[in-house]
């Protein structure tokens, strides 16, 4: 509990790729901080504004008027130096004590978890609070951003479905999630599609023989979707390149779709804004009790809270492959 007769003082980042909810995180953050009579702040560009002392008050009517918006108002961004160079670190925390900042608030993904470990360690008081659409976050089961992106990815799929169903083709569809696969695995599950990723990598030989298959089972438009960074790397052969291949054996018409960067944008999901609400009120109680250096997540429909030093070293017990496997069976009828 905060004792002393000071004003509680918090501040709040965004921080890493955007993520759609971020801005339901910062205006969530704002209004649970006027409501308990905390001065609230936010610095502009994440960590980077922290080393520059871009701070500013939070105008709780400017801010609202983005709840809509898929970006994040305040800025985010990656700052490789913060990483690497512990006086970039030592800066920030300066400037933090420096603007009587109680306690971060830093909305991210994994590798800005990382980051406010290690402010932590040069003794700044911090939460983290997980947002990133890759939902690589081995401490909360779901992440802000994530089911929105999903459902933009759900979406564009359709639209190539019916595309491709007009000229009976063939489509790889590579989308976002770096080393994590949930996306794919979701988007595959949800739109009856056969998924790749790093759980059951694919020879060209083995497209194949599965558009053929399809095909004799009369499918008009056959996708996949695949995580992104596999292919044309570690000798494995690009999607182009198995694309040329599928379309010489076959016959049919075979292309290669990137979604990028469209899948992270969009209004965000009621279920995004629902979630930047409660991890963002958990936050800011937590700080009202003087209760730092945690991540807050979600675990079996509960908000929790565990120590960041955790948080920054769990492993992930997932049944992925498992899901890969099954639903890759029946997705091949």
């Amino acid at each position: 509990m905060n004792k002393s007769n000071k004003k509680l003082k918090l501040a709040i980042i965004c921080s890493g790729g955007n993520s759609p909810g971020m801005n339901n995180a910062v205006i969530g953050f704002a209004k649970k901080c006027a409501q308990c009579n905390i001065d609230a702040y936010y610095f502009l560009w994440g960590y980077k504004g922290i080393t520059n002392n871009d701070i500013h008050p939070c105008n709780l009517r400017y801010l609202e008027e983005f709840t809509n918006r898929g970006n994040t108002i305040i800025g985010s961004g990656r700052l490789p130096s913060f990483a690497t160079d512990v006086n970039v670190r030592k800066k920030a925390v300066k400037n933090l004590k420096k603007n009587g900042i109680d306690c971060l608030l830093v909305v991210g993904g994994e590798g800005s978890y990382q980051g406010a470990y290690k402010l932590s360690q040069l003794g700044a008081k911090v939460i983290a609070i997980p947002a990133t659409i890759d939902n690589d976050v081995n401490s909360t089961q779901y992440t802000i951003g994530f089911d929105t992106c999903l459902n933009q990815v759900s979406k564009l799929i359709n639209d190539i479905t019916d595309c491709f169903s007009s000229h009976d083709g063939i489509n790889l569809i590579e989308i976002m999630g770096r080393a994590c696969p949930d996306l794919t695995i979701n988007t595959g599950i949800g739109s009856n599609i056969y998924m790749v990723t790093k759980y059951n990598i694919l020879k060209t030989e083995d497209f194949i023989k599965i558009v053929k298959h399809c095909k004799s089972q009369g499918k008009r438009a056959i996708n996949f979707v695949v995580t992104e960074k596999i292919y044309g790397t570690n000798n494995l052969p690009t999607l182009a390149s198995i694309a040329k291949k599928i379309e010489a054996t076959t016959g049919h018409m075979t292309r290669v779709t990137t979604i990028g960067y469209i899948q992270r944008g969009g209004t965000p999901s009621a279920r995004d804004r629902l979630i930047a609400n409660y991890l963002v009120d958990k936050a800011v109680d937590l700080a009202k009790q003087g209760v730092f250096n945690k991540a807050v997540g979600i675990n079996n429909k509960q908000i929790v809270a565990i120590e960041l030093k955790r948080a920054v070293t769990m492993k992930r017990k997932s049944h992925n492959r498992y899901l890969v496997n099954k639903f890759n069976k029946i997705n091949l009828q």
